[in-house]
């Protein structure tokens, strides 16, 4: 028979051949028989770990060469991802009479080796500034073979730019029981990126999972935030009043480009507009704001100046828009209400000349107009006129006669009353007459117009008095027949 050398027992890794395991044959017997040929043949006795066709012998035997002792060597592959023990055979035959053999044995046990786990590729992803991006999905797997199913996996993510996305703006959303997990795991991420910025960050996911050695895997994405022209913003305005025929000015609010110092230097147009242009025509309102672009980093503060139509009271909203020069032009409202409240205007009267007249002649006919003054919502008033002198002597209160009677409704247009003066008789001189027209609505207010009157002197005839009829006799005089004159 053949002979084959003891071969020790052997160990190897999980996944790690085992190469160059050598022992010596010999075709065995006499010199007669060292031109035989030997065959050299290897078994396993579990070839689920080591299958039959995993075991390499590498040998050659030419025959006559091989009086000498020869020496193969054995390489051997163990299965992917287990580990245990399997007995080899080995087996050498010669090409003699009967073809006797030899066998030896020996132990390969593999050693179970904790894989690492697996990461599924992760493709780069984008989401838009302020935008979350969610339900970014991948496997992970244990790795090695069933013996490592109970594992439990631990996944974990960070990010390069963490300005950009911090690291607690990460979620994983991932559960592993161990027992259950002997299939492929699907994880997924959602990403917050911080408010108002752009830009790209490397993402890197990291399966850890809990057997010896905590071996890992990693993968890493790049997400890249796209920048978007955020809306500008507009502090709000409260509602504002003012009275009639009274500008409202320095109406506050604050304006900004929104978003990141990526929007600072764009420029804001503010404007305004009114719904109701006939109380508050557009032209009435002056935005009182200039932005040159570079230096508006900071919030900008602009400023209101209203002018309500002349003699209008009611209510307008205003809508102020704020519109930046970025991509898209966005734009931002704001509004508010403004009330013009009722004022009761003063009445109205035309100049008056100075007047004059002669002594004992009445001046009559003078005339001037008076209003109620203000809009329509006036016109319905019931104005009063009265007149006086200032030297009653000249002229007393009572000789002054107003023509003039006002009933409200009709009073919509200018009216025209007339003065009728009597100076008081024989009496020269001036005295100033004082006008004063009063209207009935709340306040009463009133408008007072002043002309002198000169009353002219005139030299009046002297006077006699009546002398009655005389008698007296022949030849005798008549004397002391009195009477008054005067001048």
């Amino acid at each position: 028979d053949p002979t084959i050398s003891t071969i020790a027992d052997q160990s190897t890794n999980e996944d790690t051949d085992k190469t160059g395991i050598s022992f010596t044959v010999d075709e065995g017997g006499g010199t007669d028989e060292d031109a035989q040929v030997l065959t050299v043949t290897a078994t396993s006795s579990n070839t689920t770990l080591v299958p039959n066709g995993n075991i390499t012998v590498n040998y050659t035997d030419n025959g006559g060469s091989s009086a000498n002792v020869l020496s193969p060597t054995l390489d051997i592959t163990p299965a992917a991802n287990l580990s245990g023990t399997t007995t080899i055979t080995v087996t050498v035959q010669d090409n003699g009479t009967g073809t006797p053999s030899a066998v030896e044995t020996f132990d390969l046990t593999v050693n179970a080796v904790n894989d690492d786990p697996t990461i599924s590729t992760i493709a780069d992803q984008s989401t838009n500034e302020d935008t979350d991006k969610t339900g970014i999905s991948f496997t992970v797997d244990e790795g090695g073979g069933t013996d490592e199913d109970a594992q439990v996996l631990t996944v974990t993510a960070t990010s390069s730019n963490t300005t950009l996305v911090p690291n607690g703006n990460i979620t994983v959303n991932y559960t592993d029981n161990g027992g259950a997990s002997a299939n492929v795991l699907s994880p997924t991420l959602d990403i917050t990126p911080a408010a108002n910025l752009s830009g790209t960050t490397t993402i890197t996911v990291t399966v850890q999972d809990n057997g010896t050695g905590t071996p890992s895997a990693v993968e890493t994405f790049d997400l890249t935030v796209n920048a978007v022209n955020d809306d500008p913003t507009i502090s709000t305005i409260a509602d504002q009043s003012t009275n009639e025929d009274t500008d409202k000015t320095g109406i506050s609010f604050t304006v900004d480009e929104g978003g990141g110092t990526d929007e600072d230097a764009q420029v804001l147009t503010v404007t305004a507009t009114s719904s109701n242009t006939t109380l508050v025509p557009n032209g009435n309102i002056t935005v009182n704001y200039t932005d040159n672009g570079g230096a508006s980093a900071n919030v900008l503060s602009p400023t209101l100046d209203i002018t309500p139509a002349a003699n209008l009271s009611g209510t307008t909203t205003i809508t102020v828009t704020v519109q930046d020069n970025g991509t898209g032009t966005p734009s931002v409202v704001e509004t508010f209400d403004l009330t013009v409240n009722a004022v009761n205007d003063d009445p109205t009267i035309s100049a008056i000349a100075d007047q004059s007249t002669n002594e004992d002649t009445d001046k009559t006919g003078i005339a001037f107009t008076v209003d109620e003054g203000g809009g329509t919502d006036e016109d319905a008033q019931v104005l009063t006129v009265t007149a006086t002198s200032s030297n009653t002597t000249l002229v007393p209160n009572a000789n002054i006669m107003v023509n003039y009677t006002d009933n409200g409704g009709a009073s919509a247009n200018v009216l025209s009353p007339t003065l009728d003066i009597t100076p008081a008789a024989n009496l020269s001189g001036t005295t100033t007459i004082t006008v004063t027209v009063q209207d009935n609505g709340t306040g009463t207010p009133s408008a007072v117009e002043t002309f002198d009157l000169t009353v002219n002197a005139v030299n009046d005839d002297p006077t006699i008095s009546t002398i009655a009829d005389q008698s007296t006799n022949e030849d005798t005089d008549k004397t002391g027949i009195s009477f008054t004159v005067d001048e």
